[in-house]
């Protein structure tokens, strides 16, 4: 049975156990691709399989099956940002530099001087800006991680979160000062 996502939508909603089948053998391709953006190859899959659950938990709020796209998409990036989040928090691995490290990173984070991809090249780098973007507040990190590591344009997120541009563009904003702020803390704990 062939269903439009917009009628796969209703019967879902209404309890058929065909319509919610329909969405997810439709959807889950791009599911997982997003979520793989977002979190990683190896993370998922499982991460796919919470995304579905919150779908098949929250789909009664969807008042307009024909924007069942969006809200997936939206859905799909909060899930993986909190999946993000309780990552940070049971990981905990330790970096150390030196001072002069912690001032080269600092430096460039505040002036655009070396690309934070370039930065992301070393493993102990790596590490720790993972931390510092996984443990920053709502999606500040994701979105500095998506835009500036992945390459997501501005229109590209704003496609993805459902948020206005001037929004993405604040938030992008108020990360990089988060970042530089907490690189300073830790150069001068390192002192």
């Amino acid at each position: 049975m062939l269903l439009d996502h917009s009628e796969a939508v209703a019967l879902a909603q209404a309890g058929n156990g065909d319509g919610f089948e329909a969405l997810v053998r439709a959807f889950s391709p791009f599911v997982l691709a997003l979520a793989t953006r977002y979190v990683g190859a190896r993370d998922a899959p499982d991460v796919a399989q919470e995304i579905w659950l919150a779908v098949h938990r929250k789909l009664w709020q969807l008042e307009d099956g024909a924007k069942f796209v969006p809200w997936l998409r939206t859905l799909v990036f909060y899930q993986c940002l909190n999946y993000r989040k309780a990552r940070a928090r049971y990981q905990a691995h330790e970096v150390y530099l030196a001072a002069d490290g912690w001032r080269g990173i600092c430096e460039c984070v505040a002036t655009d001087s070396l690309p934070m991809d370039q930065l992301m090249m070393r493993q102990d780098l790596r590490r720790l800006l993972s931390q510092l973007l996984d443990g920053m507040p709502g999606d500040l990190g994701l979105l500095l991680r998506m835009h500036y590591l992945q390459g997501f344009s501005y229109s590209e997120l704003v496609e993805l979160t459902s948020l206005p541009l001037s929004t993405v563009k604040w938030r992008l904003h108020q990360g990089r000062k988060l970042l530089k702020a907490s690189l300073a803390k830790l150069v001068d704990v390192q002192d």
